[in-house]
């Protein structure tokens, strides 16, 4: 917790150092002057009681009462200031640090948490928790005030003081404890609940639950989960409440011992009236600041687990452009010198791409998804990449794109291994449409013109785009939003989110393009339309089509079947019927599903 608790004042003093400095000061003041109000009021009873000069400690007091007040308004406004500096920088650092992270870390389970929780209003909460650094030291001054003050009678009641202030702190974080273990027991209840209640409110939901007439079952689900969380609330609040009960029944206990003990004193004339207010004003302040300190250490604690997954993301490897070299041996070394004279006498042409020996395993895996895999695309050539689930062709693409490197082998794009150029280098080259598309809450133009913004307000670059992936009959307005994240914001079906998907790859001068899957949400006769389209789209272009539709691979003039991690059969769709081998029997399986016409197509 001590390092999380230093990195984070280390974060806030970077973003805002002179108002943050100010308000822990001024926490720490308020927390001084508590004690020290009790202390002056307690002289100016003394100076009233005995009719001596009242009026400079009268004075005094309300000074300090107004002094507390404007502190605490200080306060306020250093704070919005300092979340104001969070909230405007820190969201752009971490969005920054998420583009230089590399890709791995986006699918590793442990990672994908630690990422998860980063994007929750990173400001607020790594605020509140300094907050509660601060309050916590300003009541620890403020208690340590009180001690002494109740010290005046005797050390022991200064003893009995902390000992029940520690007491009652303790039991209330016990049952702090209890309540919050139990909210973060039913967190899958609750996602339950959510997700329950979530259904009958989907409109895609609703329409088959109404058509099953299963509403009323799905209903019944979700009172049962109710019935459950509300019923372990019940039970838990009522053990909470006993510990609550105990704590505040050891805060009535030192107020009777004490009471009893300065009603005597006071009696006996051992303690004037002036000592009798300040300790009992002193004693009666135990509750409350052991109720806020029990409260702040309960948070302090969770909280602090926030602060250590932001410094263990921001201390996550980044990737390093033009850094590493690929490893190889010498003759590697000179086979790679050689390419690179060749592509300096031919200058920026393009080589295509070429996979050599390539082998590549998961990060965390046991196996390796490619072994040896070897092959290459000719500048120009549109090939076709098919296999079953599994083969390794959704990886191929990830390599190609530079998400991952390869454990061994290299893979050159235009004779240069990929590892060697820079990312924005390899994303001027490449244009993909993933089969896990995402579907942006943004205007036309900029959906299709994500992958190079530079040109989103050339008009006839995007209708030409949205032409090719016939998506241009769709959008006539490149300004319209799309989405549901504003009222004017319109909808799409899955097939026109795709059409936007291709046009967005297919947008500026890319050399490559790479289509995963780029016809799954359309009908087959816009998918035939669509790839009588892309022939045109491809000319003068390289072109990599990933498909489980072996009929869409048929127009390419060469068609690659990976099985194994390996290219299994290589040519084009008559050549790899001949073989009757792999691809051959998948062809035959699809045909059986769309008639024998199919297959002689």
């Amino acid at each position: 917790m001590i390092r999380s608790m230093k990195w984070l004042f280390k974060i806030i003093l970077f973003h805002e150092k002179k108002d943050a400095l100010l308000e822990t000061a001024l926490m720490m003041l308020a927390g001084l002057l508590a004690p020290v109000s009790a202390v002056v009021l307690q002289h100016l009873i003394d100076e009233v009681t005995e009719g001596g000069l009242w009026r400079n400690p009268l004075i005094l007091y309300l000074g300090i009462l107004f002094s507390r007040e404007g502190i605490l308004a200080l306060r306020r406004f250093c704070g919005a200031r300092v979340l104001y500096s969070l909230g405007r920088e820190l969201p752009e650092e971490i969005i920054q640090k998420f583009d230089c992270l590399p890709y791995f870390l986006f699918e590793q389970e442990e990672s994908r948490d630690i990422l998860e929780q980063i994007a929750r209003k990173p400001a607020e909460l790594l605020y509140e928790l300094y907050q509660n650094i601060g309050a916590v030291i300003a009541d620890v001054i403020a208690a340590a005030g009180y001690i002494a003050v109740v010290g005046q009678v005797h050390w022991l009641l200064s003893a009995g003081y902390l000992f029940f202030l520690l007491l009652h702190t303790g039991i209330n974080i016990r049952a702090m404890k209890i309540m919050a273990d139990l909210y973060d027991a039913q967190t899958g209840e609750e996602r339950r609940m959510e997700y329950l209640g979530g259904l009958l409110s989907q409109r895609e939901a609703l329409t088959e639950l109404k058509v099953f007439n299963s509403v009323s079952y799905i209903i019944s689900l979700w009172r049962e989960t109710a019935d459950q969380v509300i019923g372990q609330r019940l039970r838990m609040t009522a053990r909470a409440q006993l510990y609550f009960g105990a704590g505040n029944g050891a805060g009535v206990l030192w107020m009777g011992i004490l009471s009893s003990l300065m009603v005597v004193l006071f009696t006996e004339g051992k303690a004037d009236l002036g000592m009798f207010m300040a300790v009992m004003n002193s004693s009666s302040s135990l509750i409350s600041l052991s109720g806020a300190l029990s409260g702040y250490g309960l948070s302090l604690s969770r909280r602090s687990s926030a602060a250590n997954q932001y410094r263990a993301f921001f201390a996550m490897p980044e990737i390093q452009e033009n850094v590493r070299k690929p490893e190889g041996d010498k003759e590697q070394e000179n086979h790679k010198a050689k390419k690179e004279e060749k592509l300096e006498e031919k200058g920026a042409e393009q080589r295509g791409i070429e996979f050599q020996n390539v082998s590549f395993c998961y990060p965390g895996g046991h196996s390796p998804v490619l072994q040896q895999l070897s092959f290459r695309i000719d500048p120009g050539e549109t090939v076709a990449l098919v296999g079953e689930n599994g083969a390794g062709k959704s990886t191929i693409l990830k390599l190609m794109c530079g998400l991952y490197e390869p454990d061994e082998g290299r893979i050159l794009l235009d004779g240069r291994d990929i590892r060697e150029l820079g990312r924005n280098e390899v994303r001027k080259k490449l244009g993909i449409a993933f089969q896990d598309f995402w579907r942006y809450w943004l205007t036309v133009r900029e959906n299709v013109a994500l992958g190079n913004l530079e040109e989103r307000n050339q008009d006839d670059m995007v209708k030409k785009a949205l032409n090719e992936a016939l998506a241009g009959d769709l959008f006539e307005d490149l300004d319209s939003v799309l989405g549901n994240l504003t009222q004017e914001g319109r909808d799409l079906s899955g097939g026109q989110w795709q059409r936007l998907a291709v046009a967005r790859a297919l947008f500026g001068e890319k050399e490559y393009i790479i289509l995963d899957e780029p016809t799954a949400a359309i009908d087959p006769v816009a998918e035939s339309e669509l790839y009588s389209s892309f022939q045109k789209s491809l000319t003068g272009r390289t072109g990599i089509i990933v498909s489980h539709r072996l009929a869409s691979a048929a127009f390419t003039r060469r068609i690659l079947v990976i099985s194994g991690g390996k290219v299994a059969e290589e040519g084009s769709h008559q050549a790899l019927l001949e073989q009757n081998g792999i691809y051959s029997r998948m062809w035959k399986l699809q045909s059986a599903w769309y008639g024998e016409g199919e297959e002689e197509k």
